[in-house]
């Protein structure tokens, strides 16, 4: 049985889009903080929640007498349980706010939003491209269905659309079986789930989860490669005057003048900025630059220290970005 959360209910209900009663009954204490990513649509319920699910449990019929006079008539044969009122607030459908929760998204994770709609397959969208660094863009789907087979059909539909690797998100990891897994590592797509990329702060609100945000990037670029050289980009040459090493970067030359003999870890990054200098893609985040190294540290001040005169080998671009400093 899947646990109540808001993400599970996603995939529990068809849209995703119903009555408040339902995504409260489903997200569990998931739900406050669920309403941000909600709202309401124009048109409202034809059926609604049975009040008393442990004696009967079908949809009830929603009938609108008139706009103070609605009920919810239970449709069992023989009836199961009595006719009960609602009001026009309670017939109100919810949709998921897809816009809200790329927004979120986008406020933590370097995405960079431009929403699509694929032809003939439902719920659907491309979010947009996951940018980690200049000029990689790898574009990002999320798909929401309530179905193993439906999900597996999305994923033989968008490989056969798309030649090259790309990202595909699900609210959770549940529709996600072996078959489709094995589909999606073979391509080398990432597959995420969007119920590890948000939690629930101390105001009770979903946001990104930072440490999952770095290990994500980690994963996907490991997974697609992100680091591969593009065969038409030129190689950029440091000429040796302004960089050079000796002893596999343990001794570094920057711009004639000899540096203190650097440390293993503080070797590995500078080795591995300098390949991504020379191939013409410098800035990197450190997420990335993390995932090659022997023993990855967690931020780049384990490596190099603000008052270290090696530190001058690494320039901070941005955020979590790093370039060597050339």
């Amino acid at each position: 049985m899947r646990q109540e959360s808001f993400w599970s209910a996603c995939e529990a209900i068809t849209g995703p889009a119903t009555v408040e009663l339902e995504w409260k009954q489903l997200a569990g204490e998931h739900y406050e903080a669920a309403k941000a990513f909600l709202r309401p649509m124009q048109e409202l319920a034809t059926r609604y929640p049975c009040m008393r699910s442990y004696t009967c449990g079908c949809d009830h019929r929603v009938v609108i007498y008139s706009d103070d006079d609605i009920v919810a008539a239970c449709t069992c044969n023989p009836r199961a349980c009595d006719t009960f009122r609602l009001t026009k607030s309670d017939i109100i459908i919810y949709e998921l706010d897809r816009p809200a929760l790329y927004r979120a998204m986008a406020k933590t994770l370097p995405l960079d939003i431009q929403v699509t709609d694929i032809p003939h397959l439902r719920w659907t969208d491309q979010i947009g491209f996951y940018t980690p660094q200049k000029g990689f863009r790898l574009p990002v789907f999320l798909t929401i269905q309530t179905e193993p087979d439906n999900f597996r059909n999305t994923v033989l539909d968008l490989l056969a659309r798309n030649r090259e690797s790309f990202i595909l998100m699900a609210p959770t990891h549940d529709l996600c079986e072996t078959d489709s897994k094995e589909l999606l590592n073979n391509r080398q797509t990432v597959f995420l789930a969007l119920s590890d990329i948000f939690r629930i702060d101390e105001s009770g609100v979903f946001v990104v989860d930072e440490a999952y945000a770095a290990v994500m990037e980690a994963l996907i670029c490991q997974s697609a490669d992100v680091q591969k050289p593009d065969e038409a980009q030129p190689v950029c040459r440091i000429p040796k005057s302004v960089f050079d090493q000796e002893e596999n970067y343990r001794i570094i030359w920057l711009h004639g003048k000899k540096l203190e003999a650097l440390g293993k870890k503080q070797a590995e990054v500078v080795r591995i900025l300098h390949d991504a200098a020379k191939r013409g893609r410098p800035e990197m985040t450190f997420a990335s630059i993390a995932v090659k190294m022997t023993d990855s540290p967690t931020r780049m001040s384990d490596v190099f220290r603000y008052n270290d005169s090696r530190s001058v080998l690494v320039k901070h671009v941005k955020a979590d970005i790093y370039r060597l400093n050339v």
